[in-house]
């Protein structure tokens, strides 16, 4: 298996697993987490997925990369600071601070929505990429025009306008791996 196909191999590996965890009990759109709740539940999904990384490295993958959607942005960061991971992506992130920010040690791409008013503002990704680029971090930040919290995952089918910015966040972030995770 040549290096792009390991890349993508465990790309695909990562986000399947962390999309089978976040629908373990029922997914965050069918059960809504309490502020208690969500701490202690993306806690465990990176406590979980510790073991998950490690056993991929033992067997010859050398570099992996995270992608964090929503909730799972949290995770996303929490494995950027830790070493397991060479680069990370969050898409709409929630509860991501910039404390995080100040810890985060590998190349990280923050995409965000123009119409997310409370999980992650604009103001707050602007943030975010001042903090990296001060500490010498790798880093690409951009909002999307005119989409909302969750457009990445949850959109309707026949607006194309929402479909193309999916996609084009997909891109943004399988361009990103591309570069950053060999």
């Amino acid at each position: 298996m040549g290096t792009s196909e390991k890349i993508v191999y465990t790309f695909i590996v990562i986000y399947l697993m962390l999309m089978i965890m976040s629908r373990t009990e029922k997914s965050a759109a069918e059960r809504r987490f309490s502020s208690e709740e969500l701490p202690q539940v993306q806690i465990k999904a990176f406590e979980d997925t510790k073991p998950v990384l490690e056993a991929l490295r033992s067997h010859s993958t050398s570099a992996i990369g995270v992608a964090g959607f929503c909730y799972g942005g949290k995770v996303a960061v929490e494995l950027a600071k830790c070493g397991l991971v060479q680069a990370g992506v969050l898409l709409h992130p929630s509860f991501v601070t910039e404390d995080d920010m100040k810890e985060v040690n590998v190349p990280l791409a923050i995409l965000g929505a123009e119409n997310d008013h409370v999980s992650c503002p604009p103001k707050l990704v602007k943030r975010f990429k001042e903090i990296l680029t001060a500490r010498k971090i790798p880093n690409f930040t951009k909002i999307f025009p005119g989409v909302a919290h969750g457009w990445t995952l949850r959109y309707n089918l026949t607006d194309t306008k929402a479909v193309k910015a999916a996609e084009k966040a997909h891109l943004d972030m399988l361009h990103w791996f591309i570069k950053y995770v060999r």
